[in-house]
This record gives C-alpha cells, structure tokens and sequence, in this order.
C-alpha cells in the first residue's frame, strides 16, 4: 500500500523552527518590556516618596534635593524613552511571530488537503479494486455455469 509523503515537509519543519524562534524573540522583548516597566514604577514611587519628604531648612540640603529630584526626573524620562522602544520592538516581534505562524499552518492546510486527496485516491484505487474481482467472479460464474 502506498503511503503518503509530503514534498513540501522540510519546508513545513523550516516553518515550525522559524516559528519557534520568533515566539523566543517575542518572550524575550516581553520580558525586556516588563523589566523596563518595573524600573519606571520603581522610579516614579521612589520620586513621589522623595517630594513628599519634609523641605529642609538648610541652604545645601535644599539644592542637595532638588539636584536629587531632577536626577530622578532624568532617569524618569530615559527610563520612559526605554520603555517606549521596548514597546515598539515587542510589537515588531510579535508581528513577525503573527507572519511566520500563519505562514506554517497555510502550509499546514495545504498538507491536510494533499493528505486528503492521497486518502480519497486510495479509496477510488481499493473501490476499482472490489468492483474488478466482483466483475471477474461474476464472469468466472456465468462462463462456468452457461
């Protein structure tokens, strides 16, 4: 009996592999995003815990905090700079995960449909079959009875 093979399988399986490592990619610049997230939330509480510290009434302490304050704004910024791109890229990750999926299962369907053209050609193949040695015992037994 005939078995089915797919020509295209080594493409489908180059497919799968790109797909997983888009995913990885995508799971990765996720990861970054939320590493970068963490960072921003931490800062900002760290800056709101800092202004609501009493003002003090020394001259260099009070020019201590506002440097401290506009070096907490600066990392906020750059930090939000950061998290901005990280955004850009875990979208630019994910679309690239989004093409190489659908690029595999339009592969995929067309295997599924190859296989079920293989499957109803060896039904066709077993009928033509049933219906030659019905045919021949129904010739074997008219010839042999008349």
């Amino acid at each position: 009996m005939a078995r089915f093979v797919f020509q295209l399988q080594s493409a489908l399986d180059w497919r799968y592999r790109l797909e997983e490592q888009a995913l990885a990619e995508q799971a990765a610049a996720r990861n970054q995003y939320q590493l970068i997230e963490q960072k921003l939330h931490a800062l900002e509480y760290e800056m709101v815990s800092a202004q609501q510290l009493p003002f003090p009434a020394a001259g260099a302490d009070l020019l201590n905090r506002a440097v401290y304050l506009e070096h907490l704004k600066q990392k906020i910024l750059a930090c939000r700079r950061a998290l901005r791109e990280a955004e850009r890229r875990l979208e630019e990750k994910t679309q690239l995960y989004l093409e190489c999926r659908r690029k595999r299962q339009v592969l995929e369907k067309l295997k599924e449909k190859q296989y079920m053209q293989f499957c109803y050609n060896l039904q066709v193949q077993e009928q033509k079959r049933v219906d030659d040695l019905s045919g021949s015992r129904y010739w074997h037994k008219t010839r042999a009875g008349g």
